[in-house]
């Protein structure tokens, strides 16, 4: 039998210069795997339906119908991997981004530039700790980020 799965992943790009919190970082990769779908919802491009509680009558929530395409598909249907790796700076963060430009990726379609606000650390700034690229076959994506290291504690 022949095996028609397609090789996926995601990859997140952490700036581990800026020495994050164990936490704040944890919650920037989070923010950066999402990111990919929750932008989908916030341009409108998902269907929204009210849903009801049969009982007490009252709104209950929504479904939500979002479209992906095939590399996303099979990527949420199969191996659901995600490779967290580093850089140093913002310097570093660009030259990824320039990468990808290169390779043909837009932003907020391809990947997703993650700012946190500063409210807990960053001093009140808005800084830049990762980037999130929506899944994709690994021949795409290695195209950008093979070079990079993996993430680790030092």
């Amino acid at each position: 039998m022949e095996n028609n799965r397609i090789d996926t992943k995601q990859v997140i790009v952490v700036n581990k210069g800026l020495e994050m919190s164990k936490g704040k970082m944890s919650a920037q990769v989070a923010h950066a795997s999402e990111a990919f779908l929750l932008k989908r919802f916030l341009i409108g491009i998902g269907d929204k339906h009210s849903t009801f509680d049969m009982i007490t009558g009252k709104l209950s929530g929504y479904i939500l119908q979002v479209p992906v395409d095939l590399d996303t598909f099979e990527w949420i249907t199969s191996s659901y991997t995600k490779v967290v790796l580093e850089v140093n700076s913002e310097a570093e963060l660009e030259k990824v981004v320039n990468k990808a430009i290169k390779n043909g990726m837009k932003e907020d379609i391809d990947y997703f530039k993650i700012i946190d606000n500063g409210y807990t650390e960053f001093n009140n700034q808005k800084t830049w700790t990762c980037i999130g690229f929506k899944p994709m076959k690994s021949e795409d994506i290695d195209k950008v980020t093979k070079r990079l290291r993996l993430f680790k504690e030092d």
